[in-house]
């Protein structure tokens, strides 16, 4: 009898269990209380970086020689990189295009213009340049002068002395004042 008992109540204690509502969920079974104001805000932040001056080489006005002329430029290559976000990684890549007469006459693919090392430097609080590194390599027309990973400025300077950039001019070019157009990309990574 105590079996058939001990049954009932075992019986009983279930069925009054299945009846309790669970108060145990997970929290993603919660609906959001609409009234909390609770947002997320998604933008995409512009960095403050940019090129504030660029002073190309030059190379003036040569008379045509029946010789080869290697000439250097008469004015400094300077680069100065605005960093208001102090953005650390970015690097200065150049190209320059093949030297033309207005009517397209190429003053000849060997005409070519090599860039020695130059020198990156940041400003100090005060405005004085402070000398970071140099470049690794010589550059012959086009690709990376300098990289730079300082972030301990937000201003800097990419110089390349005049002596250091030259020019060879063919023997006997054709007459006339020849144009080549320089690009300077400025390429921003930041520190994630």
């Amino acid at each position: 009898m105590n079996k058939k008992i001990y049954f009932y109540r075992m019986l009983l204690s279930f069925a009054l269990l299945m009846t309790i509502p669970t108060t145990f969920t997970h929290a993603k079974d919660y609906p959001v209380n609409q009234s909390d104001n609770t947002t997320v805000e998604i933008r995409i932040k512009e960095p403050v970086i940019g090129i504030e001056v660029l002073q190309s080489p030059d190379f003036g006005t040569h008379t045509v020689n029946k010789n080869e002329q290697l000439i250097s430029s008469e004015k400094d290559l300077v680069i100065q990189v605005l960093d208001d976000d102090q953005l650390g990684n970015w690097k200065l890549n150049y190209d320059l295009s093949y030297f033309k007469l207005s009517n397209d006459t190429v003053l000849t693919k060997e005409s070519t213009v090599t860039i020695q090392k130059g020198k990156l430097y940041g400003y100090d609080a005060t405005g004085k340049l402070v000398y970071i590194k140099e470049q690794t390599s010589p550059l012959e027309g086009k690709g990376t002068l300098v990289e730079n990973q300082s972030n301990d400025y937000t201003k800097y300077q990419y110089r390349v002395k005049k002596e250091a950039i030259e020019m060879l001019i063919p023997a006997n070019p054709k007459v006339g004042d020849y144009v080549a157009i320089q690009t300077v990309i400025l390429e921003a990574t930041p520190n994630y």
